[in-house]
């Protein structure tokens, strides 16, 4: 009984039915500005090989340490 009265209103001429879930566009999607970027906003260029060993080389580690640094966000 409360579902059937969930989807009507009282007004001054009687009972108006309430626009149904899906009639009307979101108001959040109205005022969302599109977007202005592709792919993740966290993604960077992928370091080439040559730029691995030169950062491995002046920090004394290995190349799986520094792509293990990168990774984490150290470096």
């Amino acid at each position: 009984m409360i579902s059937q009265w969930s989807h009507w209103k009282n007004g001054a001429d009687g009972r108006k039915p309430v626009a149904a879930a899906g009639d009307s566009d979101s108001i959040a999607k109205s005022y969302k500005a599109p977007p202005q970027h592709w792919g993740k906003i966290t993604s960077r260029p992928q370091r080439t090989r040559s730029e691995l060993e030169a950062i491995a080389y002046k920090l004394g580690w290995t190349v799986e340490q520094v792509k293990r640094a990168i990774a984490l966000g150290v470096l």
